[in-house]
């Protein structure tokens, strides 16, 4: 069965195609603001062009994200936490926890062996969006995802992990004062982690015994060694988990078209 995943979130598109188990394609844009629709459709059709497919060859796609109503031609459209945890159990089968880090939030789940989830949690709004802020700190000084994701190591300076506006101002502030950019872009990277950190400890019942890392920043190195640090774990990652709720969604597809058959 060939099926396709859709995750579109608040900045980034992604896009799977799967055969069966096996990976197809994977694709990834901007989403785009009023012309998201544009943006999401064009993706898609490069995708399963370069997967040397048509559009009739896929039997079910699975939308996910903030702008999953923004997909016309999806057939299945899901939550995000019902799509990171179909990934996490699909990238890792006996994960126990999972947490989907993307550009404006932090879910959070637990989860049992069947896929049935016994809590969870997400960032309040005014936490939100530290990701994005990396990312576009990152662009501001003309960095790739390889340069931040060495910055390891401690943190020499602090920025607000409460809030990204006011971090923002502490990025500036530290700037005017003639502070390093890699100093101010790893304590951006330290203040998302703590963040993350405070909404997994929301959680009442923890079973941390295979967490999984999910979207954007799993794949940043700098931000899950600041995360293993603080929370005192090692976390699972995969070279796939950025995509995450994508793959997720694509799994619900499979469902939803096994179902109606």
């Amino acid at each position: 069965m060939i099926t396709g995943g859709i995750d579109v979130g608040i900045k980034y598109t992604k896009v799977v195609i799967f055969d069966d188990d096996r990976l197809v394609i994977k694709k990834q844009g901007l989403s785009g603001g009023i012309n998201r629709e544009q943006n999401v459709t064009e993706l898609w059709n490069v995708a399963v062009k370069e997967a040397l497919l048509e559009d009739r060859d896929i039997e079910a796609i699975g939308v996910t994200g903030k702008g999953k109503y923004n997909v016309p031609f999806g057939d299945v459209r899901k939550t995000e936490l019902i799509c990171m945890v179909k990934a996490a159990k699909y990238l890792c089968p006996d994960a126990t926890m999972v947490a989907n880090i993307g550009a404006d939030e932090v879910l959070v789940a637990v989860m049992n062996e069947d896929e049935t989830i016994s809590e969870y949690f997400q960032n309040q709004k005014c936490s939100a969006g530290l990701g994005m802020m990396i990312d576009n700190l990152a662009d501001e000084f003309g960095w790739d995802y390889e340069k931040v994701s060495s910055l390891r190591g401690e943190n020499v300076i602090k920025v607000s992990d409460g809030c990204p506006v006011f971090a923002r101002m502490d990025v500036l502030e530290h700037m005017n004062k003639g502070a390093f950019a890699e100093d101010v872009m790893r304590a951006v990277i330290h203040a998302a982690a703590v963040r993350t950190n405070a909404t997994i400890n929301d959680i009442t019942f923890p079973n941390e015994e295979k967490f999984m890392l999910l979207g954007g920043l799993s794949k940043n190195e700098a931000f899950v060694e600041a995360m293993s640090a603080k929370k005192g774990i090692s976390f699972i990652t995969n070279e796939m988990a950025e995509y995450g709720c994508a793959i997720g969604a694509a799994l619900c597809a499979v469902d939803w078209k096994s179902a109606n058959e």
